[in-house]
């Protein structure tokens, strides 16, 4: 799957769907899921925000896990979520982007935060993540599937991601929709379940 590293606290804030324009002075025709990375580099204070960033950040970290997490302890050097680039335009409306003729905004919607961050070394430009499927079996990452729980009963989750494991087989992680738990399930049971 394609992935694009980012520098904190941008990568967390695009995950947790507050950045909903990514700024590059390149531009790309790619639409689709990206995962995204962040970079070694230590979270930059949240002071390189303007005002009105500042504002829209206070009050969304709050509706978010980030509310718990200084800046300087988001996680780095690790694929911490996936993102759906949409459009790339120039003089975006949202407040992230940036606007200048040099300038591209890349567009984002559908954000997906990992509850467990996925340690990887991230390169320049989009590169290629193999471990990390963006769907299997005629599902996609944010589709809602049953799964069997430790108590044998049958629960629902969101599809954060798939990975195929050593015998050949692909899971998804995803969160349980109603208790929020992280959740890793073969997708070939799952689809046992629908049948």
């Amino acid at each position: 799957m394609k992935a694009l590293t980012v520098k904190q606290p941008w990568a967390s804030l695009i995950v947790h769907g507050i950045k909903d324009v990514e700024n590059r002075t390149w531009r790309t025709n790619f639409r689709g899921r990206v995962l995204i990375h962040s970079s070694k580099e230590d979270p930059k204070p949240f002071l390189v925000l303007s005002l009105n960033q500042y504002g829209e950040t206070g009050v969304a970290i709050k509706k978010t896990p980030l509310k718990n997490v200084p800046y300087w302890n988001y996680p780095c050097s690790s694929i911490i979520g996936s993102v759906e680039i949409v459009d790339c335009v120039q003089n975006h409306s949202s407040i992230w982007a940036e606007k200048s003729p040099s300038v591209w905004n890349w567009v984002l919607k559908d954000a997906v935060a990992f509850s467990t961050p996925i340690q990887a070394k991230g390169k320049l430009s989009f590169w290629d993540y193999p471990d990390i499927l963006s769907g299997s079996d005629g599902y996609s990452i944010g589709d809602i599937v049953p799964y069997v729980n430790t108590r044998q009963n049958v629960r629902y989750a969101k599809i954060t991601y798939f990975e195929r494991v050593d015998n050949g087989k692909v899971w998804f992680h995803g969160i349980d929709i109603d208790t929020n738990a992280n959740v890793w399930y073969p997708i070939h049971l799952s689809i046992t379940l629908i049948k």
